[in-house]
């Protein structure tokens, strides 16, 4: 079995640094208290002429949006249904690189056969 030893001096270690970093952060207490602050500092009143300028443009943006949508969607009355498919044959298909896996033959070389 191992020596307490060693365990002992990494706790003495980590208690050390533990306390170092006790001293060197700010209290909770102090940190809350200055957030508290600063929020309530940088919040701006808003008048109620802002408040009703931001919901009639909210609404007006609503009611466009609705007018628009329904102005687009008609509905197609003229349309004729059909049920033919295309069906290509799984032997008629090539993929995009099969001339990659085809043969190169150089012009020049055919040329200098003949």
């Amino acid at each position: 079995m191992n020596s307490p030893e060693p365990d002992n001096r990494i706790q003495q270690l980590f208690s050390e640094q533990r306390a170092a970093d006790g001293r060197r952060a700010p209290s909770f207490e102090r940190t809350w208290r200055l957030a508290a602050a600063r929020l309530t500092e940088s919040a701006l009143p808003m008048s109620w002429g802002l408040r009703l300028a931001m919901a009639s443009c909210a609404v007006l943006l609503a009611a466009v949006s609705v007018f628009l949508w329904n102005g687009t969607s008609k509905p197609v009355t003229s349309a004729k249904v059909t049920n033919s498919i295309v069906v290509a044959s799984l032997t008629d298909w090539t993929s995009p690189t099969d001339c990659l896996l085809e043969s190169f033959t150089w012009p020049v070389a055919s040329s200098s056969k003949q």
